[in-house]
């Protein structure tokens, strides 16, 4: 049927597979610890150049920032570009957790909720 999205150009009738014999291809992922997102970003770059339809979307739950490194994150150039070293990175990735750390005395806003 028709999707009926709710926010987005076009909602989700662009998921209808036109072109690909009604076929669909849509990575979904949750909890992707640290680098795990930029690996899986890279599996569905790949996916995209082998054989079958195109992909018609992507969902990616992220968490533990703090664990993302360097080497794994995809979008290095980008970061560079905008003045973010490898030392920067690894500050940004470092402090990412603050406001939402549940240990005691980590002094974050999370309130105590679990993840």
């Amino acid at each position: 049927g028709g999707g009926r999205g709710g926010g987005g150009e076009g909602g989700a009738s662009h998921l209808a597979g036109e072109g690909s014999c009604g076929r669909r291809r849509v990575a979904v992922a949750k909890h992707l610890c640290g680098a795990a997102t930029d690996f899986a970003l890279r599996a569905v770059a790949d996916a995209e150049n082998g054989d079958g339809p195109a992909m018609s979307g992507v969902m990616i739950a992220t968490c533990c920032h703090h664990r993302c490194s360097w080497g794994a994150y995809v979008a290095r150039e980008f970061l560079r570009e905008a003045g973010v070293d490898e030392d920067s990175f690894r500050l940004l990735t470092a402090i990412s957790s603050w406001a939402t750390s549940t240990v005691a005395g980590g002094g974050g806003a999370g309130g105590g909720a679990g993840g």
